[in-house]
């Protein structure tokens, strides 16, 4: 978990010594690559900010912060990816697709490879591969 402090954003170049920049550039730097991660919204963060709530065994909620309120965009858990306010159940996988191209089509020596763009819907990606009906 890194987040900066509020301290870090107002650098005094008369005040401030080459190795306190240091420090101060590390941990916002820290805080960036993390993506503010933290047990909760980092305080300077400002409307439009992504910040990551870490929970167990590496799983991790990111939130957009609004200027008001925290809103859920997407975790992990347990590996596996969960974009808030999408409903995955109505997807095919891949090897759904497969099993549907083969009943209709014969598929000898090979499997069906790439994306399948359905129309009214949108490219799927990685496993996700067309909308169930």
């Amino acid at each position: 978990m890194s987040q900066a402090q509020t301290a870090d954003f107002a650098i005094d170049s008369k005040a401030t010594n080459g190795d306190q920049l240091a420090v101060i550039l590390n941990r916002v730097f820290g805080a960036l690559v993390s993506t503010h991660s933290g047990a909760s919204r980092p305080t300077y963060l400002t409307a439009g900010g992504l910040w990551a709530k870490p929970g167990s065994n590496n799983d991790y909620t990111v939130y957009i912060y609004t200027g008001t309120a925290d809103i859920e965009i997407l975790s992990v858990v347990g590996g596996a990816l969960h974009v808030a306010g999408v409903d995955l159940s109505s997807v095919y996988t891949k090897t759904e697709v497969d099993a549907l191209l083969a009943t209709k089509y014969d598929k000898t020596g090979g499997t069906v490879t790439g994306n399948v763009r359905v129309v009214g819907a949108v490219d799927a990606t990685q496993d996700v591969t067309a909308f169930k009906p």
